[in-house]
């Protein structure tokens, strides 16, 4: 579950401490199947978001030698402007963004360990986003989304997940 976690982990991008996070949508890139599958439900609660379920299907094990690149947009009038483009290993990218927030993902799905994940399937029940343990916290104001794509390091056009967070940032 720790790479769905992470899926839903990329939304948090955008909670800085005196911000509200709403996550709009969660979506695979594609509808397609790729080797690394997340499923991510939210719910609505009355102070913030719930993980109702996280689900992650890898085929592969996740680490630096699998590459993350992740692209970050705020959306201004009808058009997506790029503003973070950023290729690395997978685990270097998710303790870069994602920080403590990643690790209170990781227990929830039940992992004794952080990234490197090893391949399987993981799982996250009725947990809340504490989006305050989040790194990275210089995220704009209004309509941002997360692209997250994933390849391996020696055959880079090979795509082994993608997804799409879309939400919105109100301080």
């Amino acid at each position: 579950m720790a790479h769905a976690v992470k899926y839903i982990v990329v939304l948090a991008l955008l909670k800085a401490i005196d911000a509200h996070v709403h996550i709009d949508s969660i979506q695979l890139c594609e509808q397609k199947e790729y080797p690394i599958m997340w499923k991510v439900e939210l719910q609505d609660s009355a102070d913030d978001q719930i993980i109702s379920l996280g689900a992650m299907d890898s085929k592969v094990n996740i680490d630096n030698d699998v590459l993350n690149r992740l692209l970050i947009y705020q959306k201004e009038g009808d058009k997506w402007n790029l503003f973070i483009n950023k290729t690395d290993g997978t685990c270097k990218i998710t303790e870069m963004f994602l920080g403590d927030f990643i690790k209170s993902l990781e227990n929830a799905a039940g992992l004794k360990q952080t990234c490197p994940y090893p391949a399987g399937k993981y799982e996250i029940h009725n947990h809340p986003l504490d989006f305050s343990k989040f790194k990275y916290r210089d995220f704009p104001p209004g309509t941002l989304k997360i692209r997250s794509e994933f390849f391996p390091k020696s055959a880079e056009a090979t795509e082994l997940g993608c997804y799409e967070v879309e939400f919105t940032l109100s301080k």
